[in-house]
């Protein structure tokens, strides 16, 4: 764990041993300027199975009865308006797809920057500005922000636009 330049929050960073001596860079487990939220999101990632940000979303849509499928990248989920859509076409007929503000979906809950969620027609292209935005770039309560979305999803597929 490292301080940001100029004492502007902290920073951690997970690494792998690579060939010999040397090492890669896996991924960035935190940045921001809250030190408990960083010594948190170190925490989780070291937790085995390691949560995410994107199971934390599955669970709060689970308690609506809302399927959410993957783009088998970790960058976001597609939900199918009409909730019969088998999951191979899910992004192939009308959804919303959600996700994180960081690219990705796989990031520890404490790192949890916040959800973005748009529209998309039968082709897959978004219609309009986003439907939903939360958080500022910084860190944002992962468990709230998800139980919001979530409900505001489980409206938009039972009473669709």
């Amino acid at each position: 764990m490292a301080s940001l330049p100029y004492g502007r929050g902290y920073c951690a960073t997970a690494w792998e041993p690579a060939a010999k001596s040397d090492f890669i860079e896996v991924a960035t487990v935190f940045k921001a300027e809250d030190l408990a939220l960083c010594v948190q999101a170190v925490a989780e990632w070291f937790t085995t199975p390691r949560p995410t940000a994107g199971a934390v979303l599955l669970a709060a849509l689970a308690k609506w009865g809302i399927t959410a499928h993957s783009d088998d990248i970790g960058m976001s989920y597609a939900i199918p308006v009409d909730q019969t859509t088998p999951a191979a076409d899910a992004r192939n007929r009308p959804h919303l797809s959600v996700g994180d503000r960081s690219p990705s979906i796989e990031h520890v809950p404490a790192a949890h920057t916040g959800w973005t969620m748009f529209l998309h027609d039968e082709n897959g292209e978004p219609i309009g500005e986003p439907l939903f935005i939360s958080g500022d770039g910084g860190p944002v309560d992962c468990d709230t922000d998800s139980a919001t979305i979530a409900e505001l999803i489980a409206d938009m597929v039972t009473y669709p636009i």
